[in-house]
């Protein structure tokens, strides 16, 4: 019972929701059964957990029915329906909060009733609070729709053969969103072909994009924005399509929901990402002020939360610049909106890597070498830091053992995939050879460079490449 579906949803409610859950069985214009309220009321009293041994079918039926032999059927129906009545409780909820969606119902219910007064006032309401937004995305632009299909729909019921403004207004709303919304997933297919080899469809992408160049929507910055992204991605090599974006960007912040800056930024982000592993080191710094932009703009957080992977990120970006200053500040500054799981290691491993990137060995050794990180991937980024130190810091001794104990941590490790597992042997295995090169052998230093940039799947290969290159002469 504890791993029910039942279980796992009632799990999900906040302790204002489950006592609204418990008045809303109390009802009886929703729930007749006071057997279900019952059980409602047992079940809660496991709240917010629902782990204990005590919530089992057997151990529940007995408690609600004392008198009674043990039914399965029955307590089976009494969860079936709870979920039911779960699921009715949380829509209805989710009602309350969208007063707009409850007035299209409502345009529905005065239409089918001919209550022209009525539909008249709701509707005016409803343009008048679509039109306070200042955020016009392709969300905006569906729900325009929808009041311009309603009043289609309820001038049809009084016009005949007459010419209808409103049949005009559905079929110019309906390319506005059409074609706002086309272009937006069209750039998530096209971003997500960049990550995984399966390929996608896109049907009228080219006529969309041939028509927009003849007749462009510059009063509706949601179809801009995602136009220039599209060509950014498609014609990736003209440098010229991403600078054009990156001025576009501060129309995204003013003109779009938090939702749609965010992922229009991270677009911009993933390019320059791009770029940057193919060597052109000049979308590094491009990379920085995107990250910085973001902060400003508060797009980097979900629910006030930072992810640690892109906490990661920028610091590694910043170091990469020789921002230090910037980048200690960021470190101390955003450690405390990362998850409390990662918090304390994350911030560790960073203030390591930039004592690394400072030269201060001894104290990114002593920040690491105590330290069982939690997370495996972050795990794996540290033990591959303290190779780079050991390295670096000339402790030779050290490194050759860390190397060996790091190989059997990555072979016996059973939840690191198949795929990171390669990067990482590669890593260490290039680094062995590299120390078995003297400066100058520069015959075996280039075969040794020709098969690390051949093998491509290294983790820390920039490192690996500006070491071999350091030892010829």
């Amino acid at each position: 019972m504890r791993e029910s579906k039942l279980i796992n949803t009632l799990s999900q409610l906040t302790n204002k929701q489950r006592n609204d859950l418990e008045e809303f069985l109390q009802s009886t214009y929703f729930n007749k059964s006071d057997d279900l309220l019952r059980f409602y009321q047992h079940v809660k009293k496991f709240a917010p957990s629902f782990r204990s041994k005590q919530l089992n079918k057997e151990k529940v039926f007995s408690a609600l029915f004392p008198r009674e032999a043990f039914n399965g059927q029955k307590i089976a129906y009494l969860m079936t329906s709870l979920l039911n009545q779960l699921e009715h409780f949380v829509t209805i909820q989710k009602l309350e909060e969208d007063t707009f969606q409850q007035g299209i119902y409502l345009l529905d219910v005065y239409m089918n009733w001919k209550l022209d007064k009525g539909y008249a006032k709701t509707i005016k309401r409803l343009e008048e609070e679509l039109e306070e937004t200042d955020k016009k995305d392709t969300e905006y632009y569906f729900q325009q729709l929808r009041l311009q299909k309603s009043q289609m729909h309820h001038s049809a019921r009084t016009l005949k053969r007459e010419y209808d403004e409103h049949l005009q207004q559905v079929a110019d709303g309906l390319d506005i969103y059409y074609m706002a919304d086309k272009l937006k997933l069209s750039c998530e297919i096209l971003n997500r072909q960049k990550i995984i080899a399966n390929q996608y469809e896109l049907r009228f992408l080219d006529e969309i994009l041939a028509y927009l160049e003849h007749n462009p929507f510059e009063d509706v910055p949601v179809i801009t924005l995602y136009q220039q992204v599209l060509y950014t991605y498609l014609y990736q090599d003209d440098t010229s399509q991403f600078f054009k974006l990156k001025d576009m960007l501060p129309m995204a912040v003013d003109e779009l929901s938090a939702l749609d800056s965010r992922n229009i930024y991270q677009y911009a982000v993933n390019y320059c990402i791009r770029k940057t592993n193919r060597g052109q080191v000049e979308f590094v710094r491009e990379l920085f002020e995107l990250y910085k932009a973001m902060l400003t703009n508060d797009l980097l957080t979900d629910n006030g939360i930072l992810s640690p992977w892109t906490y990661k990120n920028i610091v590694t970006t910043g170091i990469k610049l020789e921002e230090y200053e910037w980048t200690e500040q960021f470190i101390d500054d955003y450690r405390s909106i990362l998850p409390d799981e990662y918090r304390d290691n994350m911030y560790t491993y960073n203030f390591a890597h930039i004592h690394f990137a400072k030269g201060n060995y001894d104290s990114a050794i002593e920040l690491l070498r105590d330290v069982e990180f939690s997370d495996v991937y972050l795990n794996l980024s540290a033990k591959a830091l303290l190779v780079k130190i050991y390295y670096e810091d000339d402790e030779l001794d050290v490194l050759m053992s860390h190397l060996e104990s790091f190989r059997m941590y990555v072979r016996r490790n059973k939840v690191i995939g198949e795929a990171r597992k390669t990067v990482f042997n590669n890593f260490i295995r290039f680094t062995r050879r590299l120390l078995k090169f003297d400066k100058g052998d520069n015959k075996g230093l280039d075969q040794l460079q020709s098969e690390t940039e051949e093998t491509k799947q290294v983790a820390e290969l920039d490192w690996l490449l500006k070491k071999i290159a350091s030892l010829k002469k």
